[in-house]
């Protein structure tokens, strides 16, 4: 299959859209977990009415902005 955003398998960073699994799968967490960020706004999706989308560089944002050096 081709390069063009629809049909490779990758973490979205050609400007192909994310689900909630693919988002559970970079971050190594549930689902559910990717749900509780989004509803207490740590991570902030595009949305078309009930439709919840994330982009890649929303994810990198929030680790940007969740991500502790340690001591």
């Amino acid at each position: 299959m081709g390069r063009d955003g629809m049909t490779g398998k990758d973490d979205g960073s050609d400007g192909r859209y994310l689900t909630y699994e693919e988002v559970a799968r970079i971050l190594r967490c549930s689902e559910r977990t990717v749900h509780n960020r989004v509803r207490s706004g740590d991570i902030v999706p595009l949305r078309n009415g009930r439709l919840v989308l994330f982009t890649r560089e929303c994810i990198d944002e929030f680790l940007k902005r969740s991500y502790k050096t340690p001591n």
